[in-house]
């Protein structure tokens, strides 16, 4: 009976060894946190099965009028990693992440290694509506409307979380092989549905689709307003209105984000049908299949407005 009760005890002394060991020894998973929808679904393919990225702007949000809430703020102190586009998108946050994510790893998608930039497109005026980039050049931010840009942060963002979490490298190294061939054959997808309509001319409500129209070949004109919280002059009414009538416009595209009023201003009494196109897809439930579900959006929003 004595021999059994000091086993007991000897077992009873060993069992928290053997429960907290296992969970001890468990890398924590670093707080990762993006900027906008579709790098935030990048970056969650990468990270599936092992964690969820937190995302800043929910469905409906738009990077040029975003004020951060006190929820942003938490998560971005918490923050090991933040991922954003870069190229003055993220405007709201131009003075907050040397603040609040001061020891996080900022990461931005237009530095990534093989990411593709497109010049910002001249206005008729010869204003440049985007922000400064590299070697103080101006380019094009809506950079993740290309999916060759895509694959390339899925393989860059596993590299940085191998090396925060370098327990998980090896999935995190899967995870991107495989988002980089669903990209691929989503990239063919698409240049397949709008082949047939690659030559037709469109406009869009502002210039946030070069990227797309670039892959694709497409024939888009440019936009109707430099910025969407810029308001077009009077002779840049006339001038587009002439441009649908020189070019055969088939179709203008407004954004869901903002108002479309300088729509039918312009188009008023001129043949030119309406659609929809959104860079950042606001219906849609975030997550790792958000990215394809947006392009593949766009993409039959084109074909139907322009077909």
């Amino acid at each position: 009976m004595a021999r059994s009760s000091a086993l007991l005890r000897r077992l009873a002394l060993a069992l928290p060894v053997l429960v907290l060991s296992p969970l001890a020894a468990k890398a924590e998973v670093p707080h990762v946190v993006a900027t906008i929808a579709p790098v935030h679904s990048i970056v969650a393919a990468v990270m599936e099965g092992v964690g969820e990225p937190t995302l800043l702007l929910g469905p409906g949000d738009s990077p040029h009028t975003y004020s951060l809430r006190p929820s942003d703020a938490a998560s971005l102190q918490e923050a090991d990693i933040v991922f954003q586009v870069g190229l003055g998108l993220e405007s709201f946050l131009s003075q907050t992440l040397a603040v609040l994510a001061r020891d996080a790893r900022i990461v931005s998608m237009a530095e990534v290694p093989g990411v593709h930039l497109l010049p910002a497109r001249l206005t008729e005026s010869g204003n440049v509506p985007a922000a400064f980039g590299r070697d103080g050049a101006s380019y094009d931010p809506h950079l993740w409307l290309d999916p060759r840009n895509a694959q390339a942060l899925a393989s860059a963002a596993a590299s940085i979380l191998g090396e925060l979490d370098p327990e998980h490298a090896a999935l995190y190294a899967a995870n991107a092989a495989r988002e980089g061939e669903r990209l691929a054959s989503l990239d063919e997808e698409i240049y397949q549905l709008l082949q047939p309509v690659e030559d037709r001319p469109f406009l869009t409500l502002h210039d946030a689709f070069l990227y797309l129209e670039r892959r694709y070949a497409l024939n888009g004109l440019g936009a109707l307003t430099i910025g969407p919280d810029r308001q077009t002059s009077v002779d840049g009414v006339q001038y587009l209105r002439l441009l649908i009538r020189a070019s055969g416009s088939v179709c203008i595209f407004a954004e869901p984000q903002f108002e479309p009023r300088i729509i039918s201003v312009v188009a008023e009494g001129l043949p030119v049908r309406m659609g929809v196109l959104d860079p950042i897809e606001s219906g849609a439930d975030p997550g790792p299949d958000f990215y394809a579900e947006m392009m593949r959006a766009n993409a039959e929003a084109l074909l139907a407005c322009l077909a």
